[in-house]
């Protein structure tokens, strides 16, 4: 994944997370990586490695406090900032979905699918909102938890948001 300003970029593996920022520093981590996100302003990365999610600040390379998110034993594959930095949706290998507040740590909103797997999922540039695709159905929740809306399109398997939020 690279940063938003392309001086930095994040690869992580099975085994290992490399953060390679250009012209200036390396890091190694000897951590398995399932995903990882930059923040919007380059500062930190949030990552997932089947068992927890981290936030790793940029600055120091150092992941403390609030910072390493409780899951409540569930296995984060995927997380991702909203595009404000102040949530992370991750999503379990059990097709759950969990919000934290970046600022807290806390678990926001927490809920389960019908589905056997989530697809993808995607912020409104305004971070008000989550697009969730779980087999053929697309749904929408408020960064707050609250279910908005639901569409049923065969074959569906990624999903985005129009650059106004609209769509």
């Amino acid at each position: 994944d690279l940063s938003a300003d392309s001086n930095a970029i994040a690869v992580g593996t099975a085994n290992r997370l490399e953060i390679k920022v250009f012209d200036s520093i390396e890091q190694s981590r000897p951590d398995g990586v399932t995903s990882l996100d930059w923040s919007d302003d380059g500062s930190q990365i949030v990552i997932s490695n089947g068992r927890s999610v981290s936030i790793l600040d940029i600055e120091d390379y150092s992941i403390n406090g609030t910072t390493d998110l409780d899951a409540d034993g569930v296995q984060v594959i995927n997380a991702l900032f909203s595009p404000d930095s102040s949530h992370i949706i991750g999503v379990t290998v059990n097709a759950e979905l969990v919000v934290w507040s970046v600022e807290s740590g806390e678990i926001v909103w927490q809920t389960s699918t019908d589905a056997s797997a989530i697809n993808d999922v995607a912020w409104s540039s305004d971070s008000t909102y989550i697009a969730v695709v779980a087999e053929a159905d697309i749904s929408i929740y408020g960064v707050d938890g609250a279910w908005i809306a639901q569409a049923t399109i065969d074959g569906v398997t990624s999903v985005d948001w129009s650059s106004d939020g609209e769509f």
